[in-house]
C-alpha cells in the first residue's frame, strides 16, 4: 500500500514539474528578443512638405521592435521620464514566416525548415511636457504568456532623446556602418574572431562618453550574411547579438543586395525606418537641424529568365527617382547639408578601371544626374568591404576647385563642389571577403585613399559652414581619413522661415491671451471692490 502511495506521489511530482517546465518554456517564448530602437516618422520632414496622397500616420519620434516565438498579445512596454512619468504602449504584432526553400539553389541549402516568429512594433511619441528632450530616456519590455498571472520585465534600456528644435545651433554626430555580421572569421590567422560583434563593442565604448552628441547609427545594408540562412535563425541570432547596442541608440538602415531574398521580406518585417508604412523602408528622409539625410534602396534588381541581372526593377526605380527629384528640389532650398546614402555606390575603384559598384554605369546615370543637379554634399555607401574616398566627379571629370588644402590626394577641405564626395565604407566586420592586409590602388586621378581594416565612419555637423567626415580604424581607434566640406552661411528657405514666423505668431498670440486674462481678472476684481465699497457706504448710512 505504501509503494502505491509513493508511486502516486512520484507521478504527481513528475506531472507538476513537467507542467512548470512547460509554462516556463511558454514564458521564454514570449520573452522579447532582438530589441531594437529606430527613428520614427517625426524625423522624416519630407512627409509634411510633399504630398503624395499619403494617409497621415500617427506621429512618433521612435519605433521599438523585437520578436518572440509565440504570439504574446499581452506584452507591452513602458517609457520612463526622470520625474516619475510613465508611458505605457501596446504593440502592433505581425507574423513573419519563411517557408522551406526547395529551389535547389546551392545558396539556400541551409533553409530546410520552416521559420516563424512574431514581430512587435511600438510607436513612441514623447510629449515634451512630460518627457523633456536632451536627456536620457529609459524603457522596459514587459511580457507574459496567456496562462501566467505575473509579468516579467526585460530592461531597462536607455537612450538619449535629442531636442530636434535645438539641432540648428549645436554640434551633433551620426555613425555609419555597413556590411557586417556576427559570424566567426573563416581566415585561420584570425582564430574565429567575430569582427562585426567586436566592432559593435568598440563603437558602444566610443560613444559612451558623449551620448548627447550621437543621434543615430546608419546601417548601409548587408546584415548577417544572410538573414535567411539556417532556416531564418541566422537573422534571429544577428538581432539578438546586436541588441546590446541597437536598443540604446537608434539604428536606421537601408537594404543591401544580401537582403534581396524573397522580395526582401526578412528585412522589411524586422527593420523599421521613417515612413515605413508608405515605402516599406525603400526611401525616406532624416531631418537633423540644417542637415537632411536621404536613404535609398538601390538594390531592387530585375533579372531575366536565366536569373541574369538586367537592371533596376521598374517601375519602382522611376518612382523612387521621381520622389528623389522632388525631395532634393525642396531640400536644396531648406537645408545647408545634404547627404544621400544607399548600399552600392555610383563610383568606386576596387577593380579599377571597371568599377565594381555597378558593371553598367548607365543603369544609375539618372540617379547620378540628380545628385549633381542638386549639389549633394556626400554620397555614402557600403558593398565593397573596404574604405575608399573618391573626389567629386561627373562624366570622368573632377567637380571641385582645388585650393591650398585640397590638391590631388592631399585634400582636407572641399570648397565649391559641383558633385558629391563619394565615400565607400563597408568595413564594419564580416567573414565575407574581409579583412584584407591593405587597401587598393584605385584610380590615380579620383581615389584619395583606401583601406580594408575593421572600421566605421562618423559624420559631424560642426556648424552652418563646416561638415566634417571621419573614418576610424576600429582596432587602433585612429582616424584613417578625414575631410571637411566648407560653405558660406546658408539662407534658409521659405519653409523654415515660415516655421519660425509661425512660432513667433503663436508666442505673440499666447502673450496677448495671457494679458487679456490678466486684464479681465483685474477688471473683475475692480468691479468686486466697487460693489463692496457701495455696500459699505449703504451700511454706514443705515447706522
Amino acid at each position: 500500500m505504501n509503494y502505491k502511495n509513493n508511486y502516486k506521489h512520484l507521478f504527481v511530482w513528475i506531472f507538476t514539474l513537467l507542467s512548470i517546465q512547460g509554462r516556463l518554456l511558454d514564458l521564454s517564448k514570449c520573452e522579447p528578443q532582438g530589441v531594437k530602437l529606430s527613428l520614427g516618422d517625426n524625423y522624416d520632414k519630407d512627409q509634411f512638405y510633399i504630398n503624395y496622397n499619403k494617409t497621415q500616420s500617427n506621429p512618433h519620434d521612435y519605433t521599438i521592435t523585437y520578436f518572440t516565438e509565440l504570439n504574446c498579445t499581452q506584452n507591452y512596454i513602458i517609457i520612463y521620464g526622470l520625474k516619475g512619468q510613465q508611458l505605457k504602449i501596446t504593440p502592433n504584432i505581425t507574423m513573419f514566416k519563411q517557408e522551406i526553400d526547395s529551389s535547389g539553389d546551392p545558396k539556400t541549402i541551409t533553409r530546410n525548415q520552416t521559420f516563424q516568429i512574431y514581430v512587435y512594433e511600438y510607436q513612441v511619441n514623447l510629449d515634451p511636457s512630460k518627457f523633456q528632450p536632451d536627456q536620457l530616456i529609459a524603457y522596459s519590455c514587459f511580457y507574459k504568456d496567456q496562462t501566467s498571472t505575473k509579468y516579467e520585465e526585460k530592461g531597462q534600456f536607455q537612450f538619449f532623446h535629442h531636442d530636434r528644435n535645438k539641432m540648428f545651433d549645436k554640434e551633433f554626430k551620426l555613425i555609419w556602418m555597413a556590411d557586417f555580421d556576427m559570424n566567426e572569421s573563416l581566415v585561420p590567422k584570425y582564430y574565429k574572431r567575430r569582427f562585426g560583434y567586436d566592432n559593435l563593442k568598440i563603437i558602444k565604448k566610443f560613444i559612451s562618453d558623449g551620448r548627447d552628441k550621437f543621434v543615430s547609427i546608419i546601417g548601409g545594408g548587408d546584415y548577417a550574411y544572410e538573414l535567411n540562412d539556417d532556416s531564418g535563425q541566422r537573422g534571429a541570432n544577428f538581432l539578438k547579438d546586436t541588441e546590446f547596442l541597437f536598443s540604446s541608440i537608434p539604428f536606421t538602415s537601408v537594404a543591401g543586395n544580401h537582403e534581396l531574398w524573397y522580395n526582401m521580406s526578412y528585412y522589411k518585417y524586422l527593420f523599421r525606418n521613417p515612413s515605413y508604412q508608405y515605402t516599406q523602408s525603400d526611401y525616406y528622409t532624416l531631418s537633423f537641424g540644417n542637415l537632411i539625410m536621404i536613404g535609398l534602396n538601390t538594390n531592387r534588381f530585375a533579372f531575366d529568365s536565366k536569373n541574369k541581372f538586367i537592371g533596376m526593377e521598374q517601375p519602382f526605380f522611376n518612382q523612387m527617382l521621381d520622389w528623389l527629384n522632388k525631395t532634393l528640389n525642396w531640400a536644396s532650398q531648406n537645408y545647408q547639408w545634404i547627404v544621400v546614402y544607399s548600399h552600392q555606390n555610383i563610383h568606386c575603384f576596387e577593380d579599377y578601371p571597371k568599377s565594381s559598384c555597378y558593371g553598367r554605369q548607365d543603369i544609375v546615370a539618372p540617379l547620378e544626374n540628380l545628385l549633381v543637379q542638386y549639389r549633394v554634399d556626400i554620397y555614402i555607401c557600403g558593398h565593397i568591404h573596404a574604405y575608399e574616398r573618391v573626389h567629386p566627379l561627373y562624366k570622368g571629370k573632377k567637380q571641385f576647385e582645388e585650393n591650398d588644402q585640397c590638391k590631388g590626394k592631399n585634400c582636407s577641405i572641399y570648397r565649391s563642389t559641383k558633385a558629391p564626395v563619394y565615400v565607400i565604407d563597408g568595413t564594419s566586420g564580416t567573414n565575407h571577403y574581409f579583412p584584407q592586409d591593405s587597401g587598393y590602388k584605385g584610380s590615380d586621378e579620383f581615389t584619395v585613399t583606401s583601406d580594408a581594416s575593421l572600421g566605421f565612419s562618423i559624420i559631424t555637423v560642426k556648424n552652418d559652414t563646416h561638415l566634417l567626415f571621419e573614418h576610424y580604424t576600429s582596432d587602433s581607434m585612429k582616424v584613417f581619413d578625414t575631410f571637411y566640406i566648407e560653405k558660406q552661411p546658408f539662407n534658409l528657405g521659405d519653409d523654415y522661415q515660415n516655421d519660425k514666423l509661425n512660432e513667433y505668431i503663436i508666442l505673440l498670440i499666447a502673450i496677448i491671451i495671457f494679458l487679456i486674462i490678466l486684464l479681465l481678472i483685474y477688471l473683475r476684481r475692480r468691479e468686486k471692490l466697487k460693489q463692496e465699497g457701495k455696500y459699505n457706504d449703504q451700511v454706514a448710512l443705515v447706522q
